[in-house]
């Protein structure tokens, strides 16, 4: 986990950029072997509709700039429909559970059941169902031990039938706009508002945080109520050992929504900003994919694992845009929960 470079910071401080991260330049179409920096954009626009602030230098950190377009990054994506009736199964009832299926928070909509596995630090090596913290988490609103359905509810998913099992903990999301813990912040903002208290000023301040530290990870783990689980992933079976993923690396996924697809990592080092339905989160050293041909990922697939094609787990997808799929590398997730896969 090496944060945010300073490079990073800057590109993310123009208007319409939502990422930057390390990736190949393409040139009029075609991929080079010379690696640049990658400015993720909302939308690619023309030179003259930008203010000079906010133009991308054509090299920054002794390395060429490309500029890509992805859309608006959000997890989970907005819209859960998708038109594939041969992901049907995934949204129904499964027992035993697989990875790949639909699951979420009793009162959360429906991400991705992505992996079984185990806790380091229990004794009695006891399985767990790894998804994201927006899946599972509600995105840190729930609390220890509520109930996890699958499917979703989303997709029907009610408590107590459907339940699989109880939130057991995630990793905390920090959000830009939290609000701030800094002792020095939180006296300036009492005085300010005594002072405008005693003006008869019915206004009051609060301190919140401008930009936060970068997360790693969006990850949570739940314990199932059953061995009504199996570690065999949806069209993948089961996964390998804990891998790798670097520019070019061929991956795949089982998700809730688009079923089974592949694609490959375009980006990697990467820091983007990710929209929470309103609330935005700064994450740092994530990797970006995009699909073979097709959309990798939409709205439901949060959750899911990503593996490359011997079947090692690489990553964690939890963000995205129509465009491009954002997932943390596996080795922050096993590292942020002290877990390991399950085999």
């Amino acid at each position: 986990m090496n944060g945010v470079p300073t490079y990073h910071t800057q590109l993310l401080s123009k208007a319409n950029v939502v990422g930057v991260g390390v990736g190949r330049k393409v040139m009029r179409g075609e991929e080079r072997e010379e690696r640049a920096v990658s400015v993720l954009v909302e939308r690619k626009l023309p030179r003259e509709q930008l203010a000079a602030q906010d133009v991308v230098p054509a090299e920054i950190a002794c390395m060429p700039t490309d500029v890509v377009e992805v859309g608006k990054l959000t997890a989970p994506p907005p819209d859960l429909a998708f038109p594939l009736l041969s992901v049907e199964e995934r949204r129904k009832v499964m027992r035993p559970a697989q990875p790949g299926c639909s699951v979420g928070h009793v009162n959360c909509t429906a991400g991705t059941f992505g992996l079984v596995v185990r806790h380091n630090l229990d004794a009695a090596d006891k399985r767990y169902l790894l998804s994201n913290n927006h899946v599972f988490g509600m995105s840190n609103e729930a609390e220890h031990g509520d109930s996890i359905v699958q499917p979703g509810p989303y997709d029907g998913g009610v408590d107590p039938r459907d339940r699989i099992g109880f939130l057991s903990r995630y990793v905390p999301i920090s959000f830009s706009g939290d609000v701030a813990t800094c002792k020095v912040a939180k006296w300036v903002s009492r005085l300010c508002n005594w002072l405008a208290l005693s003006c008869g000023s019915s206004h009051r301040l609060n301190a919140v945080v401008a930009e936060v530290e970068p997360n790693y990870v969006d990850a949570a783990l739940a314990w199932p109520i059953s061995d009504g689980i199996t570690p065999e992933i949806l069209d993948i079976g089961e996964p390998g050992d804990l891998g790798r993923a670097d520019i070019g690396t061929p991956v795949q996924k089982s998700g809730r929504t688009t079923g089974y697809t592949t694609g490959r990592v375009t980006q990697i080092e990467a820091t983007v900003r990710v929209d929470y339905g309103g609330k935005v989160a700064l994450f740092a050293d994530q990797l970006v994919a995009v699909g073979d041909g097709c959309q990798m990922s939409a709205g439901g697939d949060s959750g899911s694992a990503i593996l490359d094609m011997n079947r090692n787990v690489v990553g964690l997808l939890f963000a995205g845009s129509p465009q491009v799929t954002i997932f943390n590398p596996f080795r922050a997730v096993a590292s942020s929960l002290n877990i390991r896969i399950w085999r």
